[in-house]
């Protein structure tokens, strides 16, 4: 889904605008960094050393999650999306 179709459908269910635009921005965020955990894994090698890692998209996904949590506190349904 694009910002626009998520923003509209979280509109036609009741949503402020304001808070239908943070929270598909934080939903593409959680969804963009979930999608690079699922191809390369939570444990990643460090581009400079080698070493194993965790992957950095684990930190992204989590504050993204967390705003989303928020947001979900704050009265905003989004059961569509999920």
């Amino acid at each position: 889904m694009t910002r626009e179709e998520i923003v509209k459908a979280l509109l036609k269910a009741n949503n402020r605008p304001e808070k239908a635009g943070l929270y598909a921005d934080s939903f593409i965020e959680y969804r963009a960094a979930q999608d690079n955990i699922d191809k390369n894994g939570s444990i990643v090698a460090d581009p400079r050393s080698g070493a194993a890692v965790p992957n950095p998209f684990l930190t992204v996904r989590d504050k993204a999650f967390a705003r989303l949590e928020s947001l979900h506190k704050a009265g905003v349904k989004a059961s569509v999306l999920w």
